[in-house]
């Protein structure tokens, strides 16, 4: 019980934080995703840097040039085109530390998988908030939809769950989890409809059953990188949470996906 207050305070507080940003200015927008993608980055660099690969801690630069500099291009004209510039340095960096030796390689394939796992998904969410015009409510909804599915499979595996998922990969995951997060993602694709509006209610739908399906792979691979890598949490910055790979595991799979629905399906 007591972890899951402290899971709940850190949740309430943070979506609070999390959503002001959002709603503020373009720009704030941008730079929350944008942290989420350099301190998911962070901890990859502590994982690997554990098991003997060299530091892949150079893989934050390229990282912050996606996750900051490219979106904020949406925001600010006068930088439109400077991102691919400027994301030039450090790939040719990597590729120069790749062909070095062993270790290097290793590296940086971690800070390439890493830019690529992490950087290109909050391009993806900055660019449905602030690359057509200001729309914070569609990311919003983006959002809801993906901690309704967390919350949903949380508490219907914690009481129901008795089918495993991937035991292999992750001991606790179950398929009654995942319907349960189904069905919470679909009651708040019908609350969606009806308050923020922006898409069709089959829209919504379409995007709910997106967020349980690449959602649920999101925090599977996850737990296969900690499982790896031998560790119970990516960090310790968010109580009840463990870290932001922890906490952002799910977003990082379901961004891109959002974002080819809303730009090229619906």
């Amino acid at each position: 019980m007591k972890d899951l207050n402290r899971r709940l305070i850190t949740g309430l507080a943070g979506a609070a934080v999390f959503l002001t940003a959002l709603f503020t200015h373009p720009a704030s927008l941008v730079f929350a995703f944008g942290l989420i993608c350099v301190m998911s980055l962070w901890e990859l660099g502590r994982l690997t840097r554990d098991f003997h690969y060299r530091p892949a801690y150079f893989a934050v630069l390229p990282a912050f040039l996606l996750g900051f500099g490219w979106p904020l291009s949406l925001v600010f004209p006068v930088l439109h085109g400077l991102h691919w510039t400027l994301l030039a340095i450090p790939v040719l960096m990597i590729l120069a530390l790749a062909v070095k030796d062993k270790g290097n390689r290793k590296a940086a394939m971690v800070a390439l998988a890493g830019a690529v796992w992490m950087g290109l998904p909050m391009v993806a969410m900055s660019d449905l908030g602030a690359g057509n015009g200001f729309q914070p409510l569609l990311v919003m909804g983006v959002l809801f939809l993906i901690w309704s599915n967390d919350v949903g499979a949380y508490f219907a595996g914690s009481r129901f769950g008795k089918t495993k998922l991937a035991p292999s990969i992750s001991p606790n995951k179950s398929w009654e989890g995942v319907f349960g997060g189904m069905l919470l993602g679909l009651a708040m694709a019908l609350v969606l409809n009806r308050l923020a509006g922006q898409l069709s209610l089959t829209q919504w739908i379409v995007l709910a059953l997106a967020c349980t399906v690449f959602g649920t792979m999101g925090d599977l691979a996850e737990s296969k990188l900690k499982r790896t890598f031998h560790t119970k949490d990516s960090g310790g910055l968010l109580p009840g949470h463990g870290g932001f790979l922890d906490r952002f595991d799910s977003l990082f799979f379901v961004a891109p996906v959002a974002w080819l629905l809303v730009r090229f399906v619906f």
